[in-house]
């Protein structure tokens, strides 16, 4: 099992975690609805549906249907077949720090 921790803009901290080939978010403020961390990849129907039905404006960052949309962002296209290709937690978490950086989050080590 890998942690990666990264800074928003706001300086608030997330935590990214792998775990075989399951990703999962982790941030303070979902710990009472998502104790286990919103898991992103592999795509978990469920997870989305519980996403979409608590609301929130699909474009608003940090919404519930914010979350959701990247959710099948991340699970279709090139982010997938990045994805697929991995064979370790290792090159997983090359990816995760790529993505993370290009939307502007900052590793924290």
């Amino acid at each position: 099992m890998l942690q990666l921790a990264f800074m928003t803009v706001t300086r608030k901290i997330i935590t990214i975690v792998i775990e075989g080939k399951t990703i999962t978010y982790h941030e303070d403020s979902w710990g009472k609805i998502f104790p286990e961390g919103i898991q992103f990849m592999p795509k978990d129907q469920h997870t989305i549906t519980k996403l979409l039905r608590m609301g929130g404006d699909r474009n608003e960052v940090g919404s519930p249907a914010y979350h959701a949309i990247w959710i099948m962002k991340e699970n279709s296209g090139e982010s997938l077949k990045e994805y697929q290709k991995c064979n370790s937690e290792e090159e997983l978490a090359v990816i995760v720090k790529k993505d993370c950086e290009s939307k502007g989050l900052m590793e924290v080590k």
